[in-house]
């Protein structure tokens, strides 16, 4: 199985809607393992502060704390826990640059943590924590840009 192209947006419905829900302080140990798999979980934590310090000056600024969502479709994603209402985010991969809220933000340094650990480990698992995670994006009020930035 690989992955959509990671720009790719989802046809979605109410029907299949996805939520979030913050993990607990009692799940935070096996959150990670469970979204990037056993053997690679530390390598997508560390993609997704790498790609957050690439892609935003701000984050630099708030940086530190990170909540971690699950998503009602089995996958999740992090989010820098920040006052700030947005964040910069300037690709040099394709171009873009905007802002995002904190969750998109999140979402979408998270999709690029997820393509980073598909590559190295070519599991299952993680393109459908992968594609769960685009199936949330597609119905998140920031989805243009999500996906614009993911392109």
């Amino acid at each position: 199985m690989v992955p959509r192209w990671i720009g790719e947006k989802p046809m979605t419905s109410l029907a299949n809607e996805v939520t979030a829900q913050i993990v607990s302080l009692d799940d935070r140990m096996t959150f990670l393992p469970r979204l990037f798999g056993q053997r690679c979980f530390l390598l997508g934590e560390r993609a997704v502060y790498k790609y957050a310090d690439h892609f935003s000056a701000d984050y630099r600024e708030a940086g530190g704390y990170w909540n971690f969502y699950g998503l009602t479709n089995g996958s999740g994603f992090m989010a820098p826990a920040t006052d700030r209402k947005t964040l910069s985010f300037v690709s040099n991969m394709n171009g873009y640059g905007g802002e995002f809220s904190p969750e998109a933000f999140g979402i979408v340094v998270t999709c690029f943590a997820l393509t980073r650990c598909w590559e190295e480990m070519r599991t299952d698992e993680l393109v459908r924590k992968l594609d769960g995670l685009k199936d949330y994006a597609a119905q998140h009020p920031e989805h243009a840009a999500i996906f614009a930035a993911l392109d």
